[in-house]
This record gives C-alpha cells, structure tokens and sequence, in this order.
C-alpha cells in the first residue's frame, strides 16, 4: 500500500507522533486509512512490543506478523479469556462434530446397502472327464443350463441389521459422545 506525501500512518497518527517515510516501521502494514486495525493490535500488545516483533521477524515476512498480530489482538479483545485458543478450540469441537456424522452416515449407507452377489465361479475344463463331457453332450442344451444354475446357486444372503439397531451399536462403541 502507497503512502501519500505527507500523511501519517495510523499508528503514528495514534501514537501522534510525526511519521518518518522510510524510518517508521509501522508505515508499510498500517496504513492511514486503517486506524482500528492499529488501535487494536497497540491495546492488546502495545506499541513497543509491536515494533520488536516486526524488528525481529525478516522483511518479506512481516506482512504475515502484522496478519496475525491482528488477527489474535481481534479475537483477544472479543474473547479476553481464550482468545485465539478459543476459536480453535470451536473449531476443532466443530470438526468433530462433523467427522462423527461422517461416519453415522457411512454406517448407514454401508447399512442400506446390500453386498453384491458374489461371482459365480466357473467349472474348470480339465475336471471333466471325456466319459462327463459325452454324457452332457448328450443331453438337451436348455435342460443342462438348468442344472448347472441350480448346482451353482449362490448361498443366501445374510440377514441385514436394521438401521436403528444399528446406530444403538455404532453410538456403543464411538469414542465421541455428544449430548
């Protein structure tokens, strides 16, 4: 952000000190039309403490300092308590929250869902016998795929859970309980 010829920053204008171009450290992130964005930061951390950090941090990652240094004396000042902490916090108990009905839903799609059949296996060629191989060959086409689908019928399927059932068995063993 450019500054204009002769107009302070907003922390010097806070601080109503004169603005020094090229010597002030606060000129290039605190620009004068942002005098809150200062005036927070100055009552959360002060004005020195400020321009120790920017001091300390390199040039081209000051820009990132002062975001932050915004962002916490922000949430410093509407949280005095938790601060920074507490909104990570939320969001971290949000993320839960979040991850848990994942999981219920997964559950009961997985639920609702019946397996596929299983593929139904092929007879091996070289099991037949030529004696077996005649004897089918003798016998009617239709009648002989009849007999090959009943001898390879898939097994019954399982009997499936209800869903309310089993949400009372995920909720038994899911580490997160919520009221």
């Amino acid at each position: 952000m450019k500054k204009q010829e002769g107009r302070s920053c907003a922390a010097c204008k806070f601080l109503k000190r004169r603005c020094i171009r090229g010597e002030c450290v606060f000129a290039p992130y605190f620009g004068a039309d942002e005098p809150n964005k200062f005036a927070k930061v100055h009552k959360v951390f002060g004005a020195s403490n400020v321009t120790k950090i920017l001091t300390d941090v390199p040039h081209d990652r000051r820009q990132d300092a002062v975001n932050s240094l915004v962002y916490e004396a922000d949430l410093r000042l509407h949280d005095p308590v938790y601060g920074c902490i507490g909104a990570i916090a939320s969001l971290h108990h949000t993320m839960l929250h979040l991850q848990n009905d994942l999981l219920l839903a997964q559950a009961r799609l997985a639920a609702a869902r019946p397996p596929p059949p299983p593929p139904l296996p092929l007879p091996d060629p070289s099991d037949i016998d030529h004696a077996s191989a005649a004897f089918f060959d003798s016998i009617d086409h239709d009648h002989r795929l009849g007999e090959l689908d009943a001898a390879v019928a898939p097994p019954p399927p399982p009997p499936y859970m209800d869903v309310a059932e089993f949400d009372l068995a995920f909720d038994q063993f899911s580490p997160l309980r919520f009221p």
